[in-house]
Order: C-alpha cells, then sequence, then structure tokens
C-alpha cells in the first residue's frame, strides 16, 4: 500500500514538474539543433560554385496520360421505372 502511495505521488507531484521545467530545455535543444543543420544546409546550397546562366533540373514531373486510356467501360442510357 504504500509503494502504491509512493507511486501516486511521483506521478501526480514530480512528472508535472519536470514536464514544466525540463521539458522546454529538451525542446530549445532539438530546436537549435534544427536550425544549425538548416543553415548549414543553406550555405552549402549557396556555396556551389556554378558558373552565371548554368540551369539544374532537379526533378522532372510526370507526364499527364490522357483521359481516353482510361478504361472505364460503355455509358449505358437508363430509364427511371416509376
Amino acid at each position: 500500500m504504500e509503494t502504491f502511495l509512493w507511486i501516486i505521488i511521483i506521478l501526480f507531484v514530480v512528472l508535472p514538474l519536470l514536464g514544466r521545467y525540463v521539458a522546454p530545455l529538451i525542446i530549445k535543444y532539438y530546436f537549435k539543433k534544427l536550425q544549425k543543420n538548416f543553415s548549414s544546409q543553406q550555405q552549402s546550397y549557396y556555396k556551389q560554385n556554378k558558373p552565371e546562366g548554368e540551369v539544374t533540373v532537379d526533378h522532372i514531373p510526370e507526364t499527364k496520360k490522357s483521359r481516353s486510356d482510361n478504361n472505364t467501360g460503355d455509358y449505358i442510357d437508363y430509364e427511371e421505372i416509376k
């Protein structure tokens, strides 16, 4: 019974305090790390030595298929029966 009470105290007292004070520190560290990675990627992209006027294509979009290739079947006219 005594261990159950200690577990309840830990869950309702200690964990919210940890969440309030420790979680923001972890989140700040994570976002600083992301920002540093993003800025280093951006700097490396702009530092690439390309002659002026050179164009590079990273992605070529797929060609769209025409609707006539779609085999949806024939149109069947129907009459409403009352």
